[in-house]
């Protein structure tokens, strides 16, 4: 056969044979296209949920002021610049509180915008460079920076360079007997300086000797604690020595127990109490209490008016007085000489007040003596700092209370903490 009838013959197909090659075609055709389509399809549905699930939440609002918002990726990465050295217990309070220090700066600088305060990038990048801090903090140093601002060019000018002024000496004692002995003791002439050196409940005068220098009122209640010093001083002549001077509300790192064993444990209870309490203001409180409990003779009659007395007198509430019953406690679970009598009363017995200095109790007494009284003093640059400082703070109170605030939810924060930890 030749070559020319070889090769016809290979072009020679049948009209079904070129329909159904076409038709396999078409469907190969059809089946890339879809399964392209389907791939394709595949892909982008996962690249959906991708940025569904893991991009859009960074671009939601989790903290609001005022309107201002703030994303879940800007949260993050100051949030990332806390969490360096915290242990896992501390990891959500200080996400916690890295959200209320965004809306702290905030408040603070749409407050410094309105009165037309502000701090440029440089000087933040500066900052941050000086110190060597990530640029994540960007807006926590940037709020520091205008609370400096703040106080030099709006709150420290509103200070006046001059004021009406007390130099004063202070002591804080335990009751009114004990600053009466005390003041009569000065009367007879007793230094002021080494007794409130001995016997001062207040920190601040009893480091200085009593001493606490001229002052206007408000600084004299700032560094005090109250305002029952400043009131007695500004409304005194030089040279005078006040009687003893009520404070229920100042603190004091001081209290007295009464302790009242119910039971003594057994079994599983071995080497515990079961114990009735009350913590008292000072020791002649305590005492007089003891002695009215004990002329009860009815032992059930002593506990209810123990209970009565707890409720309405006693200074230790951990969530409710409950008529002074805490219950089956061990050792070490208050302080040494709490335990030292606790655990050597007898069943019923009601123990002598106990002195503990490591518990806090509010009221005494403010024993001033008037050095130097001045109308128009000079305002020391200490005192204009304070001064500056309060008048910052009770703005920021304001405009924090007017403010409306989105903060963030604990959802968001254990979002953001996943984010931090995965990465």
């Amino acid at each position: 056969m030749s070559k020319k009838n070889i090769e016809k013959m290979h072009k020679e197909y049948s009209k079904p044979q070129l329909s159904r090659w076409q038709k396999q075609k078409k469907r190969q055709r059809i089946i890339l296209w879809s399964g392209v389509g389907l791939i394709a399809l595949v892909v982008l549905g996962l690249v959906g949920v991708y940025i569904w699930q893991e991009v859009a939440p960074l671009y939601r609002t989790v903290i609001s002021v005022n309107g201002q918002k703030i994303t879940m990726n800007d949260y993050i990465k100051v949030l990332r610049t806390t969490l360096q050295g915290e242990t896992e217990e501390d990891l959500f309070y200080s996400a916690y509180y890295t959200g209320s220090a965004l809306i702290e700066s905030e408040i603070i600088e749409q407050g410094a915008a309105a009165l037309n305060i502000a701090v440029t990038d440089e000087e933040v990048e500066t900052y941050l460079s000086d110190y060597g801090l990530d640029k994540g903090r960007t807006p926590i140093v940037r709020s520091q920076l205008l609370i400096t601002k703040l106080l030099d060019e709006y709150f420290k000018p509103q200070v006046p360079a001059t004021a009406e002024q007390r130099n004063i000496e202070a002591m804080f004692l335990e009751n009114e007997v004990q600053a009466g002995e005390i003041r009569a003791e000065i009367e007879a002439g007793a230094s002021f300086a080494d007794l409130a050196a001995e016997y001062s409940l207040d920190d601040y005068t009893k480091t200085n000797n009593g001493s606490v220098g001229m002052h206007p009122q408000e600084i004299l209640t700032y560094l005090l604690g109250s305002t029952v010093p400043g009131d007695y001083a500004f409304a005194s002549e030089a040279g005078s020595l006040s009687q003893p001077r009520p404070d229920s509300e100042k603190k004091k790192a001081e209290g007295y127990w009464l302790i009242q064993v119910i039971e003594k444990g057994t079994g599983d209870y071995e080497g515990q109490i079961n114990v009735r309490v009350m913590l008292l203001s000072s020791e002649g409180e305590a005492q007089s209490i003891r002695e009215q409990l004990v002329q009860i003779t009815d032992p059930v009659q002593r506990n209810e008016e123990f209970a009565n007395i707890a409720d309405e007198q006693s200074q230790y509430d951990t969530g409710g007085k409950n008529g002074g019953l805490v219950g089956f406690i061990g050792q070490d679970v208050f302080s040494d000489v709490f335990d030292e009598a606790a655990f050597n009363l007898e069943v019923g017995e009601i123990s002598q007040p106990v002195k503990d200095t490591s518990q806090t109790t509010t009221g005494g007494a403010w024993l001033v003596k008037v050095i130097e009284a001045a109308t128009d003093a000079e305002v020391t640059v200490e005192d204009t700092n304070i001064l500056a400082n309060g008048l910052y703070s009770m703005w920021y109170t304001l405009a924090e209370g007017s403010a409306e605030i989105q903060s963030p939810t604990s959802e968001d924060i254990m979002f953001a903490l996943g984010k931090i930890i995965g990465s």
